[in-house]
């Protein structure tokens, strides 16, 4: 299996973050990712496709998220620390 480069290099910039900062980024992609799946139909069934036909999804599913972005958005760590406040 190929990795790509950017995967990689962002492997390893996620590995110098100290674990409250990593926290914060599972925070941030998993709201991206909600706000993904409840945004549009995404086929997430199991599939017996090829190894390589299932990283094309998930792929697209990321160029899906990228594209839907919208950094003017709260995050879920902003809505959770407005309402501790």
């Amino acid at each position: 299996m190929m990795v790509n480069a950017a995967y990689l290099q962002a492997q390893h910039l996620i590995e110098t973050l100290s674990p409250p900062d990593q926290a914060r980024l599972l925070t941030y992609l998993s709201c991206r990712l909600t706000q993904l799946l409840s945004s549009q139909a995404v086929n997430v069934a199991p599939t017996t496709a090829a190894p390589g036909m299932a990283w094309q999804e998930f792929f697209r599913i990321g160029d899906n998220i990228m594209r839907s972005d919208r950094p003017e958005s709260e995050t879920l760590t902003a809505a959770v620390l407005a309402m501790r406040r």
